[in-house]
């Protein structure tokens, strides 16, 4: 036989047991404890410990190294390659990492691998960790592993995985073409807790916690069960998705189910987190409410209703008072329209109605529209809110304060009717009379993109089970008690005038949250709202799109 002829059945054998190797190999990023208790014996695999060492103490896979992720922060491209190359990972290694189950550890690990250029189609996690591999009764060891044979791999990073702050900056911005996820639990989303000298969240992220993305037993949830997670959370594969958490290491666990589980392309890891977004010398925010600017402080409406700005066009506000016009003649707030909740009610199923109601009071269908009630938030405040939504105005708010305590803080009140139309001369400031034509509202399409969402969850769960339908009780009817008496399963019973102090105002948004949850109200399902007054169900709409809640409705 020719050397030419050896040479190539040489390669030949070669391509083979590539082949061979490359068709054992699982095909998701994913491995069971089964396929790694039978793999333990090959000569090219790693197997990689991210738990805390407190736990990895207690017993590892055999021959597993332990890896403290958290050393593996701030690394330069060099460190990072001899690191790698002293856990015995080459080029064509096997590299399995794990944790103890059902954490962010072992993703944030694979992110590290993937991230200096390791190929993503040898790199895997072990599903369910070390509490899955116990549970099959493989094999534990309280050894020290045996130093490898050092590897040869070479770092190339790949810098379109990770997010800046510039991109987080632009997510948090552009809410059609971003997702910017929150990793961390909702203590800390909601301002709870916190990590550094400001609490809750960067501004229009979504809350999805890392733990959410686990089974009870520690495994992940499946790729169905993951894609309609975030269908009912209204993230698209068409968005630039980021994950985010208090410093970088929590995020890489929607990172990796998002992008390897869901099959998401377009996701990125911001390291920086928000340690860096807090470090940032231009003070940059982080709110407490999903939708902050849902309501408005005295301190807020005060200084936006300032007469110089209003004579110069830039205030921008309808000041909507809907109390009864006795209490609106014994005093009101500077330029505010008086829109009696009455004369709303009335008219609630007619928008063409409502609109020549607001017009001639003066709303500017293009304004910011600030409602007003006597003592902040309540049914008519809650139901106007709805209504202007529903016909289209721009943005809709509402004094989160009661007038005894806008007056208690120097704020100016008035007995001078609000005066609209053209002004009597130069030296009267009048609000200009307009047209308000009602168009397709903010509240209709929110509807209409929730039913879609749940439909789309459904779709996506069938044959699996869609998500748990929830009947919450708002009211104080007499459906309210006979609900509490009676139990019914899958019925939160919470009167919606619980959640306002008595100083009419919300609570924070993680009390709220609290006192939702305590009454059995879960995050991720479909909530139907009841009670007998529309106002109520309003209410209760309200302090749920206040706290980002996915999927809520109100009964017809």
């Amino acid at each position: 036989m020719s050397v030419l002829w050896r040479a190539v059945l040489a390669l030949g054998c070669l391509f083979v047991v590539r082949m061979a190797a490359a068709a054992d190999l699982p095909a998701a990023p994913l491995v069971t404890a089964e396929w790694l208790r039978h793999a333990l014996n090959r000569p090219d695999l790693v197997v990689l410990d991210a738990s805390p060492p407190q736990l990895a103490a207690q017993g590892r896979i055999p021959g597993a190294i332990g890896v403290n992720v958290f050393d593996m922060r701030a690394q330069t491209a060099a460190q990072l390659q001899e690191r790698l190359r002293a856990w015995g990972i080459s080029a064509r290694s096997i590299v399995v990492v794990t944790d103890q189950g059902g954490s962010y550890l072992g993703p944030r690990l694979h992110f590290d691998l993937a991230y200096a250029g390791f190929p993503e189609a040898r790199l895997f996690v072990l599903d369910g960790g070390m509490a899955r591999w116990r549970a099959i009764g493989a094999p534990v060891s309280t050894a020290g592993a045996v130093a490898p044979a050092r590897g040869n791999f070479a770092v190339r990073e790949r810098p379109a995985l990770r997010a800046s702050l510039s991109d987080a900056l632009a997510a948090s911005g552009d809410r059609a073409g971003h997702a910017l996820l929150d990793a961390l639990d909702l203590d800390y989303y909601y301002g709870g807790a916190r990590f550094f000298d400001r609490q809750g969240h960067l501004p229009n992220a979504i809350a999805l916690p890392a733990e959410d993305l686990f089974n009870a037993d520690k495994t992940f949830k499946s790729p169905q069960q993951i894609r309609a997670l975030l269908g009912l959370l209204g993230i698209r594969p068409d968005q630039q998705v980021i994950t985010y958490c208090g410093g970088g290491i929590a995020a890489a666990g929607p990172f990796f189910a998002i992008r390897h589980l869901a099959g998401f392309e377009r996701v990125k890891l911001y390291l920086g987190s928000q340690l860096e977004w807090v470090r940032d010398e231009r003070g940059l925010p982080l709110w407490t409410d999903a939708r902050p600017a849902l309501r408005r402080s005295i301190g807020w409406l005060n200084g936006w209703n300032q007469s110089m700005l209003r004579q110069f066009g830039v205030a921008g506000i309808s000041v909507v008072d809907v109390r009864p016009r006795a209490a609106y003649d014994a005093g009101h707030i500077p330029f505010a329209l008086h829109v009696p909740a009455a004369a709303l009610r009335e008219r609630m199923h007619d928008p063409q109605r409502l609109a020549e109601l607001l017009g001639a009071a003066g709303v500017n269908p293009t304004d910011e529209a600030v409602i007003i009630g006597e003592r902040g938030l309540d049914a008519d405040v809650a139901l106007a809110w709805r209504l202007l939504t529903e016909l289209g105005q721009a943005r809709v708010s509402f004094l989160d304060s009661s007038l005894e305590e806008w007056a208690m803080q120097g704020a100016p009140l008035t007995r001078v009717p609000t005066e609209v139309g053209a002004p009597a001369g130069p030296d009267r400031f009048v609000v200009p009379a307009v047209t308000y034509r009602a168009t397709a509202g903010n509240a209709a399409s929110q509807t209409a993109a929730t039913t879609a969402n749940m439909n789309m969850t459904a779709r996506a769960l069938a044959g699996g089970g869609a998500w748990p339908q929830v009947v919450w009780q708002a009211g104080d009817a007499p459906a309210v008690a006979a609900a509490a008496a009676a139990g019914t399963p899958g019925t939160v019973v919470l009167p919606v005038r619980n959640l306002v102090g008595a100083d009419g105002r919300l609570g924070s948004a993680h009390a709220l949250w609290t006192q939702l949850a305590k009454a059995g109200l879960p995050r991720y399902a479909e909530v139907t709202i009841k009670a007998a007054d529309p106002g109520e169900q309003a209410h209760a709409l309200l302090v749920l799109q206040l706290l980002g809640h996915p999927a809520a409705r109100t009964a017809p």
